[in-house]
């Protein structure tokens, strides 16, 4: 967390929620975290589903969080809208990531001079092949209110008719079941569909 929104000085600034202070009690450690106020879980934001607009401006937040948490060298594992804090404010829903229980550094050590080995290229590509499918899956789940369980068997199902071909499209790269073939994080960002007001 602090490798991806900095200390308490960086407090909502950081698509990441911040690390504010922590404390150790033997074997437990407790952490004290950004809350942003007010906001709900994206899964409590989405009950009754979004609009394929809506929907569209929650992605393109989460895209380019994913982009930077990559970036940073930090692998979330378990993007879910259980784990993705919408922020309610005048500006708009602020998409904001937390739960970091199961992230992981994609390398130990900085790069020397932006320049990554064969092993940390393969290790980013694993993490970012991981993020464009668990994106494709809240999005599949923000737009039907239903968990997408068998990624390999999904049919754009009748709940999908009413979004756009390109959305559709979109929904088909992400959870495209080979996973050396689904797009790049960068891939979506310039997808047609997010491209469009």
């Amino acid at each position: 967390m602090q490798q991806l929104a900095g200390g308490p000085e960086s407090v909502g600034q950081s698509p990441a929620v911040t690390l504010i202070d922590w404390y150790r009690l033997g074997d437990i450690v407790i952490l004290i975290i950004e809350r942003p106020e007010p906001c709900k879980t994206l899964m409590a934001y989405t009950m009754n589903s979004l609009s394929e607009h809506q929907a569209k401006n929650i992605m393109r937040q989460l895209v380019a969080a994913a982009i930077d948490m990559i970036s940073k060298g930090v692998s979330h594992n378990d993007i879910k809208t259980d784990n993705i804090l919408v922020e309610l404010n005048s500006n708009g829903p602020r998409v904001r990531v937390i739960d970091f229980g199961y992230s992981s550094f994609m390398w130990e050590t900085h790069l020397i001079d932006n320049v990554m080995t064969d092993d940390q290229q393969m290790m980013k590509d694993k993490a970012e092949q991981n993020k464009v499918l668990q994106l494709g899956e809240v999005l599949y789940d923000i737009l039907t209110e239903e968990p997408v369980i068998y990624i390999s068997l999904i049919p754009i199902r009748s709940e999908l008719k009413n979004v756009s071909q390109e959305c559709q499209d979109f929904l088909k790269k992400c959870l495209n079941s080979n996973s050396e073939s689904r797009v790049t994080l960068e891939d979506l960002q310039q997808h047609p569909w997010m491209c469009q007001n």
